[in-house]
C-alpha cells in the first residue's frame, strides 16, 4: 500500500486519497466513495497537496463506509505508527 498523493476540491471542500494497493491498482477516495476507474479525469479537476486537506475527514468516512478496506487498515496502522 501507498498512498499517492492527497487532493482537494475547494468548491464543495472535499479531500481526496490517491492509493496504490498491493496489487498495484490505483484509488481514489474521498473516504465515502472508492473509485477505480476514470482516476485521470478525477484527479484532473482537484488540487493536489492543498492545506486544507483533511485527512481525519477521508479517514473517518472510511471507517464508516468502508470499514475493512485495505486504505483502512493501512491509515490505522500509520495512526498507530507502523506504515507497511
Amino acid at each position: 500500500m501507498k498512498i499517492l498523493n492527497n487532493y482537494f476540491r475547494p468548491s464543495d471542500n472535499t479531500s481526496y486519497i490517491h492509493f496504490k494497493d498491493g496489487d498495484d491498482r490505483e484509488f481514489l477516495t474521498n473516504g465515502i466513495i472508492i473509485w477505480q476507474e476514470g482516476l485521470n479525469k478525477k484527479i484532473a479537476n482537484l488540487i493536489p497537496d492543498h492545506e486544507d486537506f483533511n485527512l481525519n475527514h477521508v479517514y473517518e468516512n472510511l471507517r464508516k463506509y468502508h470499514r475493512y478496506s485495505s486504505i483502512t487498515k493501512f491509515l490505522e496502522n500509520m495512526n498507530k505508527g507502523d506504515i507497511s
